[in-house]
């Protein structure tokens, strides 16, 4: 996990996430808990509902589908990562919200209608397990995972600023208070980091199944077999990794 604090492909991504934490702490702060959803509502339109509605989808559990998929091609550590990481997320989100802080209110429940000057016509809006906000979870885990596979600081930044983004439609959409954003984007990252350090670990104990990927510790590992020299041939002779079914193989001469 250390080699992921420290990447230097990824310091643009925390300088700009300490940012966040920096005003969102001024948020909690100064404003009184519930203030900034009335805020933000105060602000709302038709044009920034269905905008707020089509970022708020983003943060759905079920976008991990995505990044699975395409690692499952390119980068199995990656894709098996993913996983890791969605279940985590899962994990959290389902022991904060039923579990730890079940049945808090959410905006429109705790302040009630009457606070509000602008509702969304049709939309449905929930009444309790506010905290922590899960797509908000789900956004941060998927934005650091994202910034850490793809390796641009240029692309890092878009990937936080779309997380933060859905943090905010959630609080315009009064379906959560910045707290919940806030501590959400905690959780978020901590998940990524944690299923990138259970995968690494698992890997390690598990020589066979990191043989067969293409990135084990940040580096990347080839398929192709290693070429070794032989005496007094020029050409090199290709020599074959050591993988389960060839271990099999061997084994099985061996009994013969």
């Amino acid at each position: 996990m250390k080699h992921l604090l420290s990447a230097p492909h990824l310091k643009n991504f925390y300088f700009g996430y300490l940012l966040f934490l920096v005003a969102g702490l001024g948020v909690l702060v100064y404003i009184p808990y519930g203030n900034e959803v009335i805020l933000l509502n105060q602000q709302a339109t038709p044009t920034l509902d269905a905008i707020a509605q089509f970022i708020t989808n983003l943060g759905l559990g079920g976008i991990f589908v995505i990044p699975i998929v395409i690692t499952l091609f390119t980068r199995y550590y990656y894709a098996i990562t993913a996983i890791v990481i969605f279940i985590l997320t899962g994990i959290l989100t389902f022991a904060f919200k039923q579990l730890l802080f079940h049945g808090l209110p959410r905006p429109m429940y705790f302040l009630g209608t009457e606070a509000f000057e602008h509702l969304i016509p049709g939309f449905h809006y929930h009444s309790t397990n506010t905290f922590p906000s899960g797509h908000t979870i789900t956004a941060f885990s998927l934005a650091l995972f994202a910034a850490i596979t793809i390796k641009n600081k240029y692309w890092n930044l878009l990937f936080l600023g779309v997380a933060v983004l859905i943090g905010i439609s959630r609080v315009y959409l009064l379906q959560h208070f910045f707290v919940d954003v806030f501590v959400g984007s905690i959780l978020g990252l901590f998940a990524t980091l944690s299923g990138f350090y259970l995968t690494k670990t698992i890997f390690r104990k598990n020589p066979v199944i990191m043989n067969h990927c293409l990135v084990f510790n940040g580096k990347v590992k080839s398929r192709e077999p290693k070429l070794k020299p032989v005496y007094g041939n020029p050409k090199p002779q290709r020599v074959l990794p050591l993988t389960f079914s060839s271990a099999f193989f061997f084994k099985s001469s061996n009994l013969r």
